[in-house]
């Protein structure tokens, strides 16, 4: 796969700089500082965490490429599904279908191939999953 190991560094700043710099995104889980990749005690409840992800070879025989996904989950607190719901709505908006702009990649697919909310054992909290697949070609 060569250089294409390196891109998840990127790949990953590149959905945080998206989600962090959206206004309505931020409005809605509180306000700046809830976009993260690692999670403290006691972190205040909406939070998106940008986070997990897998990449495979989908080279050629002239150029490197690859394909993968990476999750997005969403973690708030309420009686039912709708606020997650609500957020993962706005994340969808944000990179569904949408160009991350990663230099020197050639982007050509990114989906989302998997939503679901998911309540947690103390039965207030949610936690929303999304599953975004994607396939990046060589060098531009």
């Amino acid at each position: 796969m060569g250089e294409a190991t390196h891109i998840e560094p990127d790949l990953q700043q590149a959905v945080f700089d998206i989600l962090d710099a959206d206004v309505p995104l931020r409005t809605l889980l509180g306000g700046a500082g809830r976009i993260l990749d690692f999670v403290k005690d006691g972190q205040a409840l909406p939070y998106v965490t940008v986070g997990d992800s897998t990449m495979g070879d989908w080279s050629t025989h002239d150029t490197d490429g690859f394909e993968g996904s990476f999750t997005v989950s969403v973690w708030a607190e309420a009686r039912g599904k709708t606020k997650a719901k609500d957020i993962q709505k706005l994340i969808w908006g944000l990179i569904h279908n949408k160009a991350l702009g990663i230099a020197g990649r050639t982007q050509i697919n990114l989906r989302c191939g998997l939503q679901t909310v998911l309540r947690e054992d103390d039965g207030r909290t949610h936690q929303g999953i999304q599953r975004f697949d994607f396939i990046f070609g060589g060098n531009e």
